[in-house]
């Protein structure tokens, strides 16, 4: 059997046995597997906010907008 199938046997298995919730789990578990991330490398936050702030201003000529 292909190692590929059987991950995807695995992934379809885990979400039938997790309760209604089991996206805001999955949510939950992900967020909080980023904030230990982010704080143990607080460089790497400081470089997304900063992509994040660049990305949702405008330029007007020579001008910044946010």
């Amino acid at each position: 059997m292909d190692t590929a199938e059987i991950g995807r046997k695995g992934g379809k298995n885990s979400r039938k046995n997790l309760p209604d919730g089991g996206t805001a789990l999955g949510q939950a578990a992900a967020k909080a597997r980023w904030d230990g991330y982010y704080k143990k490398h607080p460089d790497k936050l400081k470089a997304k906010l900063a992509r994040a702030a660049k990305k949702n201003t405008k330029k007007t000529g020579k001008l910044a907008v946010p």
